[in-house]
């Protein structure tokens, strides 16, 4: 049942130009209890934060009427999202639409550079706030 719903999700992004990449990722991938899914998109080109969300709610509508049985559609843009959090999209997650295979790869590759050079700074901040 899980395949034929992330089968159904790849169909419904088609026809949505600006998605170049989508993740799944959360509860309905580790096999538990959920009550969404939990869908990260990163587009072809940023619109802005207002675009930005009125295009998430429009593709979550879209992916939420392409699947059966009918479940909520959590979707996140990733693009402007912190790094951090990308990073635990892409590392837990799993790519059910990638509109060229070469941008899904430069994507990760991009993100986990990124990842790597922040991740010193993070865990220095988490060692900061322990502390306190």
């Amino acid at each position: 049942m899980r395949e034929k719903t992330l089968s159904q999700i790849s169909k419904a992004l088609e026809p949505f130009d600006l998605v170049a990449l989508a993740y799944l990722f959360g509860s309905f991938l580790e096999g538990e209890e959920y009550r969404a899914i939990d869908l990260g998109l990163v587009l072809a080109k940023d619109p802005g934060p207002a675009e930005r969300f009125a295009y998430a709610m429009e593709v979550g509508r879209a992916v939420e009427r392409a699947i059966e049985p009918r479940r909520e559609v959590d979707v996140k843009v990733l693009n402007g999202a912190p790094v951090s959090f990308q990073y635990e999209v892409v590392r837990t997650g799993r790519c059910v639409f990638a509109r060229e295979e070469r941008e899904r790869v430069r994507y990760e590759a991009d993100l986990t550079s990124e990842w790597l050079d922040f991740k010193p700074t993070s865990d220095w901040l988490d060692e900061q706030f322990l502390r306190w």
